[in-house]
């Protein structure tokens, strides 16, 4: 299916139809990030649900890789993305559907993926396409410079510290998630450490064995290459337009 069929930006969207990932004729699957939907009617939930409706039959994967909610506080949020859950449920007829959790939406969980019919991924998850092994992660994870985002990672991800912040109230937990992102967008607009460390990635290939890695959150679309003919793919943000990451059938010569 040609990328702008979809209105999508060739800047921002990548093809991984030179990645040769044999699969069954005419298919693919798809990759998002960062899409940061606030609300139902915010500009981000119109493109997605505009994306999602454009979507090519011959789509048998939708990967959501993190932070597709701008917030998620717990399940009084279902109803604030009613419309949008119901349309990731929908989807889940004709294809698979998978979620993975990033810094912003963590706290949605894997009950709820479930109830709507999602596959729930751990960060990272390996996925084999063809011959291709595929490591796919939100990507906060290789920010492995930002010690200070590391630490904060570790105590919010925590099981005890989430258990606590659910017995708060609504108001407090949103006045909290508020205050630490405000904290967050100034730390990352001042520190060049909220970037992937290479060495993190390089460890990460060599660990896990795989040819191809994808993420988002770092927000800078783009093909990086390694040793051994290895590449690390980043996913866009959905500022003002979609963007989206596809693995196709191997095209012939």
């Amino acid at each position: 299916m040609p990328l702008h069929s979809l209105g999508l930006s060739p800047i921002i969207c990548l093809s991984l139809l030179d990645i040769a990932c044999p699969m069954a004729e005419n298919q693919q699957v798809c990759f998002v990030s960062d899409i940061h939907i606030r609300h139902d009617h915010c500009p981000q939930a119109t493109m997605f649900d505009k994306f999602c409706q454009q979507l090519s039959p011959q789509c048998t994967t939708l990967y959501l890789l993190g932070d597709i909610f701008d917030t998620w506080l717990g399940p009084e949020d279902e109803t604030k993305f009613k419309q949008v859950l119901t349309q990731l449920q929908h989807l889940t007829t004709t294809m698979h559907v998978a979620f993975m959790p990033g810094n912003h939406d963590f706290l949605l969980d894997e009950a709820l993926c479930h109830r709507y019919g999602m596959a729930y991924l751990p960060d990272p998850f390996m996925l084999t396409l063809g011959e291709k092994r595929i490591l796919l992660s939100h990507g906060d994870l290789l920010c492995q410079r930002d010690k200070r985002y590391q630490r904060y990672r570790k105590v919010v991800r925590h099981a005890l510290t989430q258990r606590c912040y659910g017995l708060l109230p609504y108001r407090a937990r949103n006045r909290i998630a508020g205050l630490l992102q405000d904290s967050s967008s100034q730390h990352n607009t001042l520190c060049a450490r909220t970037d992937i460390d290479d060495k993190a990635a390089i460890n990460w290939f060599r660990h896990y064995h795989a040819d191809i890695m994808i993420h988002g959150h770092t927000h800078k679309p783009g093909k990086h290459h390694y040793q051994f003919q290895r590449q690390r793919l980043v996913l866009g943000a959905w500022h003002q337009e979609p963007s989206a990451l596809y693995a196709s059938a191997e095209e012939g010569p």
